[in-house]
């Protein structure tokens, strides 16, 4: 697993954004950030850091089969959190089955239908008695949402 560079820029961010944040509180900060840079992709999935107090870091671990693993390459990962955040004291990693939250799959949508310009004509005549200008387009809108969304059948 290389650096790419990626740590400095955030452990810059988050100077300039929260200055005076003490080496403890911002590894906390920046611990969901690099654990993925720390263990690699694969670990990355099965695990994710939940808190980190007295200086030992609690790992949630999606199994058994994964704590085993991650137990086996805990001075390794120490080392390389050691190496990204070194102003964070870090003495232990304790590692537990628990949840793991997954990234959401992207949903694959097909683009609402157009209205045809009778349907779009039939909505701007409906709308057409409210005097208001933004409250009369806020409800073109939601018709002509509406409308599309009837038409895909959703």
């Amino acid at each position: 697993m290389k650096r790419t560079g990626s740590t400095h820029a955030m452990n810059e961010l988050v100077d300039r954004l929260l200055p005076g944040l003490d080496g403890g509180r911002r590894g906390q900060v920046l611990l969901p950030r690099v654990w993925s840079e720390a263990v690699g992709e694969v670990f990355a999935r099965e695990s994710c850091p939940s808190m980190l107090v007295g200086g030992v870091l609690q790992v949630a671990v999606s199994n058994s089969n994964w704590l085993h693993e991650m137990r086996f390459m805990k001075a390794q990962i120490l080392e390389r959190l050691h190496a990204m955040l070194p102003d964070t004291p870090m003495s232990d990693i304790r590692f537990k089955v628990g949840p793991v939250p997954r990234p959401q799959d992207p949903v694959d949508t097909e683009p609402l239908p157009e209205l045809s310009p009778g349907e779009q004509l039939h909505i701007s005549e409906q709308a057409a008695c409210i005097k208001d200008e933004e409250l009369r387009g806020a409800l073109e809108a939601a018709m002509t949402a509406h409308a599309r969304n009837k038409k895909a059948g959703a």
